[in-house]
Protein backbone atom coordinates (compact mmCIF):
# COMPACT_ATOMS: atom_id res chain seq x y z
CA UNK A 1 0.00 0.00 0.00
CA UNK A 2 1.14 3.54 -0.63
CA UNK A 3 -0.12 7.07 -0.16
CA UNK A 4 0.56 10.65 -1.12
CA UNK A 5 -0.28 13.66 1.02
CA UNK A 6 0.11 17.40 0.69
CA UNK A 7 2.04 19.15 3.47
CA UNK A 8 1.36 22.59 4.97
CA UNK A 9 4.59 23.80 3.40
CA UNK A 10 3.21 23.02 -0.06
CA UNK A 11 5.40 19.96 -0.66
CA UNK A 12 4.09 16.43 -1.20
CA UNK A 13 5.08 13.33 0.76
CA UNK A 14 4.92 9.96 -0.96
CA UNK A 15 4.94 6.89 1.26
CA UNK A 16 5.27 3.23 0.30
CA UNK A 17 4.26 0.42 2.63
CA UNK A 18 4.55 -3.02 1.07
CA UNK A 19 4.54 -6.27 3.04
CA UNK A 20 8.05 -7.67 3.44
CA UNK A 21 9.76 -4.31 2.87
CA UNK A 22 10.65 -1.38 5.15
CA UNK A 23 8.31 1.60 5.04
CA UNK A 24 9.88 4.37 2.94
CA UNK A 25 8.82 7.94 2.23
CA UNK A 26 10.11 10.96 0.30
CA UNK A 27 9.18 14.63 -0.05
CA UNK A 28 8.68 16.22 -3.48
CA UNK A 29 7.85 19.66 -4.82
CA UNK A 30 4.87 18.40 -6.84
CA UNK A 31 2.23 15.69 -6.64
CA UNK A 32 3.27 14.35 -10.05
CA UNK A 33 6.85 13.72 -8.90
CA UNK A 34 5.58 12.08 -5.71
CA UNK A 35 3.27 9.73 -7.65
CA UNK A 36 6.04 8.84 -10.11
CA UNK A 37 8.50 7.97 -7.34
CA UNK A 38 5.82 5.98 -5.50
CA UNK A 39 5.03 3.86 -8.57
CA UNK A 40 8.71 3.29 -9.39
CA UNK A 41 9.45 2.21 -5.82
CA UNK A 42 6.47 -0.17 -5.66
CA UNK A 43 7.41 -1.73 -9.02
CA UNK A 44 11.02 -2.29 -7.93
CA UNK A 45 9.87 -3.95 -4.70
CA UNK A 46 7.52 -6.32 -6.51
CA UNK A 47 10.17 -7.20 -9.11
CA UNK A 48 12.82 -7.89 -6.46
CA UNK A 49 15.12 -5.13 -7.68
CA UNK A 50 14.49 -2.71 -4.81
CA UNK A 51 17.46 -1.15 -3.00
CA UNK A 52 17.40 1.64 -0.45
CA UNK A 53 17.80 4.82 -2.44
CA UNK A 54 21.14 6.51 -1.79
CA UNK A 55 19.44 9.76 -2.82
CA UNK A 56 17.46 9.82 0.40
CA UNK A 57 18.45 12.65 2.73
CA UNK A 58 20.50 12.25 5.87
CA UNK A 59 17.42 13.35 7.81
CA UNK A 60 15.40 10.49 6.32
CA UNK A 61 18.14 7.98 7.12
CA UNK A 62 18.47 9.24 10.70
CA UNK A 63 14.71 9.00 11.22
CA UNK A 64 14.66 5.46 9.82
CA UNK A 65 17.42 4.44 12.25
CA UNK A 66 15.60 6.23 15.06
CA UNK A 67 12.39 4.32 14.41
CA UNK A 68 13.75 0.85 13.65
CA UNK A 69 17.08 0.42 15.46
CA UNK A 70 17.21 2.75 18.49
CA UNK A 71 14.29 1.03 20.30
CA UNK A 72 16.37 -2.18 20.28
CA UNK A 73 19.26 -0.61 22.19
CA UNK A 74 19.98 -1.89 25.71
CA UNK A 75 21.46 -0.13 28.70
CA UNK A 76 25.02 1.07 28.29
CA UNK A 77 27.05 -1.55 30.19
CA UNK A 78 29.77 0.86 31.23
CA UNK A 79 27.63 3.59 32.73
CA UNK A 80 24.24 1.99 33.26
CA UNK A 81 22.61 4.84 31.29
CA UNK A 82 19.86 4.24 28.77
CA UNK A 83 21.58 3.76 25.42
CA UNK A 84 18.42 4.72 23.52
CA UNK A 85 18.45 8.19 25.05
CA UNK A 86 22.12 8.67 24.22
CA UNK A 87 21.55 7.65 20.58
CA UNK A 88 18.54 9.96 20.33
CA UNK A 89 20.65 12.87 21.59
CA UNK A 90 23.43 12.16 19.08
CA UNK A 91 20.92 11.78 16.23
CA UNK A 92 19.24 15.04 17.18
CA UNK A 93 22.58 16.86 16.85
CA UNK A 94 23.40 15.07 13.58
CA UNK A 95 20.19 16.49 12.10
CA UNK A 96 22.36 19.52 11.26
CA UNK A 97 23.48 17.37 8.29
CA UNK A 98 19.89 16.47 7.44
CA UNK A 99 19.60 18.53 4.26
CA UNK A 100 22.38 16.59 2.49
CA UNK A 101 21.60 13.57 0.37
CA UNK A 102 23.27 10.38 1.58
CA UNK A 103 24.98 9.92 -1.78
CA UNK A 104 26.45 13.45 -1.56
CA UNK A 105 27.83 13.16 1.98
CA UNK A 106 31.60 13.68 1.92
CA UNK A 107 34.47 13.66 4.38
CA UNK A 108 34.79 17.46 4.03
CA UNK A 109 31.16 17.94 5.08
CA UNK A 110 31.75 15.81 8.19
CA UNK A 111 34.97 17.67 9.02
CA UNK A 112 33.15 21.02 8.75
CA UNK A 113 30.42 19.63 11.03
CA UNK A 114 33.08 18.81 13.63
CA UNK A 115 34.66 22.26 13.34
CA UNK A 116 31.25 23.86 13.92
CA UNK A 117 30.60 21.61 16.92
CA UNK A 118 34.04 22.49 18.33
CA UNK A 119 32.86 26.11 18.60
CA UNK A 120 29.59 25.23 20.36
CA UNK A 121 29.29 26.73 23.84
CA UNK A 122 27.04 24.98 26.37
CA UNK A 123 24.65 26.94 28.62
CA UNK A 124 27.18 26.79 31.47
CA UNK A 125 29.76 28.58 29.31
CA UNK A 126 31.91 25.49 28.63
CA UNK A 127 32.90 24.34 25.15
CA UNK A 128 31.53 21.03 23.97
CA UNK A 129 33.93 18.19 24.84
CA UNK A 130 35.80 16.32 22.14
CA UNK A 131 34.45 13.05 23.50
CA UNK A 132 30.85 14.21 22.93
CA UNK A 133 31.61 15.14 19.32
CA UNK A 134 33.48 11.88 18.80
CA UNK A 135 30.43 9.91 19.94
CA UNK A 136 28.26 11.80 17.46
CA UNK A 137 30.61 10.91 14.58
CA UNK A 138 30.73 7.28 15.73
CA UNK A 139 26.93 7.23 15.75
CA UNK A 140 26.85 8.57 12.19
CA UNK A 141 29.38 5.93 11.17
CA UNK A 142 27.26 3.16 12.68
CA UNK A 143 24.08 4.46 11.04
CA UNK A 144 25.71 4.49 7.60
CA UNK A 145 27.06 0.97 8.16
CA UNK A 146 23.59 -0.16 9.23
CA UNK A 147 22.13 1.33 6.05
CA UNK A 148 24.61 -0.66 3.96
CA UNK A 149 24.24 -3.93 5.88
CA UNK A 150 20.51 -4.01 6.58
CA UNK A 151 18.85 -1.75 4.03
CA UNK A 152 20.97 -2.24 0.93
CA UNK A 153 22.30 1.30 0.84
CA UNK A 154 24.87 1.62 -1.94
CA UNK A 155 27.44 4.19 -0.77
CA UNK A 156 31.08 4.58 0.14
CA UNK A 157 31.08 5.52 3.83
CA UNK A 158 33.02 8.83 4.15
CA UNK A 159 33.36 8.71 7.96
CA UNK A 160 36.68 6.75 8.10
CA UNK A 161 38.30 9.29 5.73
CA UNK A 162 36.90 12.16 7.81
CA UNK A 163 38.39 10.59 10.95
CA UNK A 164 41.80 10.41 9.27
CA UNK A 165 41.59 14.10 8.34
CA UNK A 166 40.49 15.07 11.84
CA UNK A 167 43.36 13.07 13.33
CA UNK A 168 45.97 14.52 10.97
CA UNK A 169 44.79 18.12 11.51
CA UNK A 170 44.22 17.58 15.24
CA UNK A 171 40.79 19.14 14.81
CA UNK A 172 39.43 16.62 17.28
CA UNK A 173 41.61 16.02 20.32
CA UNK A 174 42.12 12.37 21.28
CA UNK A 175 40.12 11.29 24.29
CA UNK A 176 42.05 10.79 27.50
CA UNK A 177 41.09 7.87 29.76
CA UNK A 178 39.70 8.81 33.16
CA UNK A 179 42.11 8.43 36.06
CA UNK A 180 39.91 9.50 38.98
CA UNK A 181 40.35 7.42 42.13
CA UNK A 182 39.22 7.83 45.70
CA UNK A 183 41.44 10.00 47.86
CA UNK A 184 41.93 9.45 51.58
CA UNK A 185 38.65 9.87 53.44
CA UNK A 186 36.44 10.10 50.34
CA UNK A 187 35.08 6.56 50.69
CA UNK A 188 33.79 7.34 54.18
CA UNK A 189 32.34 10.64 52.99
CA UNK A 190 30.40 8.83 50.26
CA UNK A 191 29.16 6.14 52.63
CA UNK A 192 27.86 8.81 54.97
CA UNK A 193 26.18 10.62 52.07
CA UNK A 194 24.48 7.36 51.04
CA UNK A 195 23.25 6.58 54.55
CA UNK A 196 19.60 6.74 53.51
CA UNK A 197 20.08 5.36 49.96
CA UNK A 198 20.23 1.60 50.52
CA UNK A 199 20.34 0.55 46.85
CA UNK A 200 22.98 3.11 45.90
CA UNK A 201 25.12 2.21 48.91
CA UNK A 202 24.87 -1.52 48.11
CA UNK A 203 25.84 -0.96 44.47
CA UNK A 204 28.75 1.24 45.56
CA UNK A 205 30.10 -1.36 47.98
CA UNK A 206 29.62 -4.26 45.56
CA UNK A 207 31.45 -2.37 42.81
CA UNK A 208 34.38 -1.76 45.15
CA UNK A 209 34.33 -5.41 46.24
CA UNK A 210 33.99 -7.08 42.85
CA UNK A 211 35.13 -4.58 40.20
CA UNK A 212 32.05 -5.40 38.14
CA UNK A 213 30.08 -2.98 35.94
CA UNK A 214 26.93 -1.44 37.35
CA UNK A 215 24.61 -3.18 34.87
CA UNK A 216 26.12 -6.54 35.86
CA UNK A 217 25.68 -5.84 39.57
CA UNK A 218 22.05 -4.77 39.24
CA UNK A 219 21.42 -7.95 37.25
CA UNK A 220 22.50 -10.25 40.10
CA UNK A 221 19.89 -12.86 41.05
CA UNK A 222 19.92 -15.93 43.28
CA UNK A 223 20.82 -17.99 40.21
CA UNK A 224 23.89 -15.80 39.67
CA UNK A 225 25.56 -17.05 42.86
CA UNK A 226 27.37 -20.40 42.68
CA UNK A 227 28.98 -22.28 45.59
CA UNK A 228 32.10 -24.22 44.61
CA UNK A 229 34.86 -25.60 46.85
CA UNK A 230 33.42 -23.71 49.82
CA UNK A 231 33.78 -20.44 47.90
CA UNK A 232 31.09 -18.21 46.41
CA UNK A 233 31.29 -17.14 42.78
CA UNK A 234 29.27 -14.59 40.84
CA UNK A 235 28.23 -15.83 37.39
CA UNK A 236 28.01 -12.89 34.98
CA UNK A 237 26.41 -13.86 31.67
CA UNK A 238 25.44 -10.46 30.21
CA UNK A 239 28.96 -9.04 29.97
CA UNK A 240 30.21 -6.35 27.60
CA UNK A 241 32.13 -8.98 25.62
CA UNK A 242 29.12 -11.29 25.48
CA UNK A 243 31.00 -14.09 27.27
CA UNK A 244 29.91 -15.63 30.56
CA UNK A 245 32.48 -15.46 33.36
CA UNK A 246 32.70 -16.57 36.99
CA UNK A 247 34.02 -13.99 39.45
CA UNK A 248 35.15 -15.13 42.91
CA UNK A 249 33.36 -13.10 45.58
CA UNK A 250 35.44 -11.74 48.47
CA UNK A 251 33.99 -12.14 51.96
CA UNK A 252 33.24 -8.42 52.05
CA UNK A 253 30.88 -8.86 49.08
CA UNK A 254 29.22 -12.04 50.36
CA UNK A 255 28.09 -10.24 53.50
CA UNK A 256 26.31 -7.59 51.42
CA UNK A 257 24.12 -9.92 49.38
CA UNK A 258 20.51 -10.29 50.56
CA UNK A 259 17.89 -11.42 48.04
CA UNK A 260 14.23 -10.47 47.91
CA UNK A 261 12.03 -12.49 45.56
CA UNK A 262 15.14 -13.85 43.90
CA UNK A 263 16.53 -10.39 43.06
CA UNK A 264 19.16 -8.25 44.69
CA UNK A 265 17.91 -4.92 43.29
CA UNK A 266 14.36 -3.88 42.56
CA UNK A 267 15.17 -0.42 41.13
CA UNK A 268 16.41 0.66 37.71
CA UNK A 269 20.12 0.95 36.94
CA UNK A 270 19.95 4.63 36.03
CA UNK A 271 18.24 5.35 39.37
CA UNK A 272 21.36 4.11 41.13
CA UNK A 273 23.61 6.25 38.92
CA UNK A 274 21.50 9.29 39.72
CA UNK A 275 21.52 8.41 43.42
CA UNK A 276 25.31 8.23 43.37
CA UNK A 277 25.52 11.64 41.67
CA UNK A 278 23.34 13.10 44.44
CA UNK A 279 25.55 11.47 47.09
CA UNK A 280 28.65 13.04 45.51
CA UNK A 281 26.95 16.43 45.65
CA UNK A 282 26.06 15.96 49.32
CA UNK A 283 29.63 14.87 50.06
CA UNK A 284 30.93 17.89 48.06
CA UNK A 285 33.03 15.63 45.83
CA UNK A 286 33.65 16.61 42.21
CA UNK A 287 34.48 14.75 39.01
CA UNK A 288 33.60 11.27 40.21
CA UNK A 289 31.19 8.66 38.86
CA UNK A 290 30.03 5.28 40.07
CA UNK A 291 31.89 3.63 37.19
CA UNK A 292 35.11 5.12 38.59
CA UNK A 293 34.69 2.63 41.43
CA UNK A 294 35.40 -0.18 38.97
CA UNK A 295 38.76 1.46 38.30
CA UNK A 296 39.27 1.89 42.04
CA UNK A 297 38.54 -1.79 42.70
CA UNK A 298 40.83 -3.13 39.97
CA UNK A 299 43.63 -0.70 40.83
CA UNK A 300 43.44 -1.86 44.45
CA UNK A 301 43.99 -5.44 43.28
CA UNK A 302 47.20 -4.41 41.52
CA UNK A 303 48.33 -2.58 44.65
CA UNK A 304 47.72 -5.74 46.68
CA UNK A 305 50.04 -7.71 44.43
CA UNK A 306 47.66 -9.37 41.95
CA UNK A 307 49.25 -9.92 38.54
CA UNK A 308 47.73 -8.91 35.19
CA UNK A 309 46.32 -12.37 34.39
CA UNK A 310 44.62 -12.57 37.80
CA UNK A 311 43.05 -9.14 37.48
CA UNK A 312 41.90 -9.92 33.93
CA UNK A 313 40.13 -13.03 35.27
CA UNK A 314 38.22 -10.80 37.69
CA UNK A 315 37.63 -7.81 35.39
CA UNK A 316 36.61 -9.82 32.34
CA UNK A 317 38.95 -7.97 29.95
CA UNK A 318 40.01 -9.98 26.90
CA UNK A 319 43.30 -8.10 26.44
CA UNK A 320 45.65 -6.39 28.86
CA UNK A 321 46.07 -3.06 27.01
CA UNK A 322 42.74 -1.47 28.02
CA UNK A 323 43.03 -2.89 31.52
CA UNK A 324 46.48 -1.35 32.03
CA UNK A 325 45.68 1.95 30.30
CA UNK A 326 42.33 2.69 31.94
CA UNK A 327 41.93 0.57 35.06
CA UNK A 328 45.43 0.27 36.51
CA UNK A 329 45.86 3.67 38.16
CA UNK A 330 48.37 3.19 40.96
CA UNK A 331 48.02 5.48 43.96
CA UNK A 332 51.13 7.68 44.19
CA UNK A 333 51.15 7.68 48.00
CA UNK A 334 51.06 3.89 48.17
CA UNK A 335 53.78 3.68 45.55
CA UNK A 336 55.87 6.01 47.69
CA UNK A 337 55.32 3.77 50.73
CA UNK A 338 56.62 0.75 48.81
CA UNK A 339 59.65 2.66 47.56
CA UNK A 340 60.49 3.77 51.11
CA UNK A 341 60.66 0.10 52.19
CA UNK A 342 63.32 -0.78 49.60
Amino acid sequence: MAGTRKNKSGTYTAQVRLKGFPSVSRNFSSAALARAWKKKTEDSMRSGEYQLDANMTIEELLNKYLQEIVPLKKLNKETGKNASNMHKSNINNLMALGQYYVSNLTADIIVNYVKTRNKYVKPNGELLSSETIRKEINTLNHILKTGVALWGLKINNPVPIAKDILSATKALKPSEPRTRRLNDGEENLLLEAMRFSANTKLAFLLTLSTGRRLSEITGITENSIVLRNDRMFLTVSDTKTGKSINVPLPHSAVGLIRFRNGKLFSCRTDSISQGFARACKRAELEDITLHDMRREALSRLFEKGFNVAEVMAISGHQTADILMKVYAQVNADKLSEKLSKL
